[in-house]
Order: C-alpha cells, then sequence, then structure tokens
C-alpha cells in the first residue's frame, strides 16, 4: 500500500493486510489469490481486502479462492500463463 503509486499491477498470494490498506490501492490493479485452507493467514482477509477495494471505487480488482490450498506461496499453480499473462497487461 505504501507504494502502490510505483506499481501498474499486483498479484498478491495468501496475504492478508490491515482494511485500512484498502483506500490506497484502489488504483492498482490486483489479482488476489488465496488457499482455502489456508491456517497461517485466513483466506477471508484477502477477500475482504479485495472487497474493500472495490468499495473504495477499485475497479480492476480480482480476487481467486484456490480449492484445497493451504498456505503455499510457492505451488506452481499460482503461477501459469493466466496470471502471467494478466500481469503484463498492466501499464501505468
Amino acid at each position: 500500500a505504501k507504494f502502490s503509486h510505483i506499481f501498474a499491477g499486483g498479484v498478491p498470494i495468501s496475504g492478508g493486510w490491515a482494511l485500512r490498506e484498502a483506500p490506497k490501492l484502489k488504483n492498482m490493479p490486483m489479482f488476489v489469490m488465496a488457499g482455502d485452507s489456508d491456517k497461517e493467514v485466513d483466506p477471508g482477509l484477502s477477500q475482504n481486502l479485495a472487497f474493500y477495494i472495490q468499495q473504495n471505487g477499485g475497479r480492476k480488482i480480482a480476487f481467486l479462492s484456490i480449492p484445497g490450498m493451504g498456505h503455499d506461496c510457492t505451488n506452481p499453480y499460482l503461477y501459469n500463463n493466466a496470471v502471467w499473462s494478466w500481469l503484463f497487461k498492466q501499464h501505468k
């Protein structure tokens, strides 16, 4: 959130933020992903942040819940052509 003016887009995986950060992220496109079986970071935090960004005017926010995945940020499933394609279509 502190440097959202620098990045063209982001792909947060299994993350959580304070909801007060949502207004700061409204202008940065994000593809938010979380495993629905994550025991370290409640996947609801990611989903709620995506929702609050949208409520604060964010229009380019997508959320994907991954069935059966825990806190596994290194899972190759997350790094697929669709994600890379989305990320590299973002521009400042």
